[in-house]
C-alpha cells in the first residue's frame, strides 16, 4: 500500500460515523493535498481538467442558473483502488460568483477485464446562483458497476436539498467512439422521493436525460449537449419543458 493510500484509510477509520455538511469536502481537500505532496507510488495518478460551458447542468438542473460557467476537477486514484474527486464551480455571467464544491471519496475494484464495481460517498455544497434559484446541498452514498462501455449507479441521500428528505437516484451512462477523436455520450437518470417533506411527497419521481457529442482538437475537447428534466409532480403542461442545449470546451492535465 502506498503512503498516500494509508493516509486515506487512516482518515476514514478515524472520522466520525456521520457525514456532516462540510466534512466530506474537507476530507477530499486534505487527501488531494496529501496526494500532491507525498511522492507518488507506482501506478498512482493525479489528473484534472478545466471546462467552460454555456450552461452547467447536473441531472437536468442548471447549477449556474442558465448562465456560462467554468468548472475545475482534480482526481486522485490510488493503486489500492481508493479515489478522491474534487470539483469547483464558478458562474461567469454578470458578476462572477464562486458557487461551491462537490467532493467524492470512494473505492473501486476490478473484477475482470470488463467489470469494475465501486462504492463511495459524495457531498455537494453548491449555493444558489441567483436569488431566484436554490442551493444544491446534500450527501449521497452510492454503489455502482462499470461493464464495458456502460456505467450504472444507485445513490441514496438522507438529506437531498432539505433536512430529512431522503431519495434514491439511479443512473445509466454509456459512451461510444464511432470515429477517431469523436465521442458520443448518453445519460439517463431517475430520482425517487422516499419520504414526505414540506415540498415533496413520498413517491414523486423526477427523470433526466442527456446526449452529448465531443471532438478532440489538439488538447482541447469541444462538446455540445442537449438535456431535459421532467417530473410527475407537475401537470403535463409544466412537466413537458423543452430540451436545453449547451456547448463548451475542456482540457485535461
Amino acid at each position: 500500500m502506498s503512503l498516500r493510500g494509508a493516509i486515506v484509510l487512516v482518515a476514514f477509520s478515524k472520522a466520525p460515523g456521520a457525514v456532516s455538511a462540510s466534512r466530506l469536502i474537507a476530507w477530499a481537500v486534505v487527501h488531494l493535498c496529501v496526494a500532491l505532496v507525498v511522492p507518488a507510488a507506482a501506478g498512482a495518478q493525479v489528473t484534472g481538467n478545466v471546462s467552460i460551458d454555456s450552461d452547467y447542468r447536473l441531472r437536468g438542473y442548471s447549477l449556474s442558473n442558465g448562465q456560462p460557467a467554468i468548472s475545475a476537477e482534480l482526481t486522485y486514484d490510488d493503486p489500492i483502488g481508493a479515489y478522491v474527486n474534487l470539483s469547483a464551480l464558478t458562474k461567469l455571467a454578470g458578476s462572477p460568483k464562486f458557487l461551491g464544491l462537490i467532493g467524492d471519496v470512494g473505492y473501486a475494484r476490478r473484477l475482470d477485464k470488463l467489470v469494475t464495481i465501486d462504492v463511495g460517498v459524495l457531498r455537494s455544497e453548491i449555493r444558489a446562483a441567483s436569488f431566484r434559484s436554490t442551493s444544491f446541498d446534500y450527501t449521497e452514498f452510492y454503489a455502482g458497476a462499470y461493464v464495458g462501455p456502460l456505467t450504472g449507479r444507485i445513490y441514496y441521500s438522507p438529506d437531498y436539498r432539505r433536512a430529512n428528505q431522503s431519495t434514491l437516484y439511479g443512473e445509466l451512462e454509456g459512451e461510444l467512439e464511432p470515429l477517431a477523436k469523436w465521442r458520443i455520450r448518453g445519460h439517463l437518470g431517475l430520482l425517487k422521493f422516499l419520504g414526505n417533506s414540506t415540498v415533496y411527497r413520498a413517491g414523486y419521481t423526477d427523470y433526466d436525460w442527456q446526449l452529448s457529442v465531443s471532438r478532440m482538437v489538439g488538447r482541447i475537447e469541444i462538446h455540445a449537449a442537449v438535456q431535459k428534466r421532467g417530473s410527475d409532480r407537475y401537470d403535463r403542461y409544466r412537466s413537458s419543458q423543452k430540451a436545453v442545449p449547451s456547448v463548451g470546451a475542456s482540457t485535461s492535465f
